[in-house]
């Protein structure tokens, strides 16, 4: 008897809800493509400014030459800080290329440094580098600004300077 009434109760389910809709999943596949072309480009990007950035850096030589040639609208309106910055340039040079240090240095300091006295390169240009020191300082401490041929004098010889002593990378001098 108990297996009779179990075979006759329906066998149809009803169900309160409606049947759950499933999204087609080449829209998910769009989705996942359109965020790895994003990453993509990003990474792109990226890589092509940083080995942009690379390109464009320029040696410390050329550098230095190209801010001294910056600062030219100064040696009119104010020599005095024009001097001031065309000599910090050519001490900074000095400390990056012959890793000495004259920026920490008074100029006598400098001059009578051992370092300097064993440097080859340096000491060809002693003479020139010393007079240029020298005017420098008796421009700064004396308030002596000099004239413009003398400006134009200092340029030329710390122009030539950087010039005559950029590392041969060829011989393998260390930049």
């Amino acid at each position: 008897m108990n297996n009779q009434s179990i075979s006759q109760q329906p066998t149809a389910l009803y169900d309160i809800y409606d049947p759950i809709q499933i999204n087609d999943p080449s829209h998910s596949l769009l989705l996942i493509s359109g965020i790895t072309a994003v990453c993509l480009a990003i990474l792109i990007l990226f890589f092509f400014l940083i080995r942009k950035r690379k390109k464009a850096a320029l040696p410390y030589w050329e550098n230095t030459l190209k801010q001294i040639e910056e600062l030219q609208p100064l040696q009119e309106k104010d020599p005095a800080l024009y001097i001031e910055k065309t000599h910090s340039l050519l001490r900074s040079y000095i400390e990056i290329r012959f890793t000495l240090q004259p920026t920490r240095q008074t100029t006598s300091e400098f001059f009578q440094s051992k370092e300097l006295l064993k440097n080859k390169t340096l000491k060809n240009f002693h003479n020139e580098l010393h007079d240029l020191f020298d005017q420098v300082d008796m421009m700064k401490f004396a308030h002596m600004p000099p004239a413009q041929n003398q400006l134009m004098q200092m340029k030329k010889t710390i122009c030539s300077f950087i010039q005559q002593t950029i590392p041969d990378l060829k011989k393998g001098e260390k930049p």
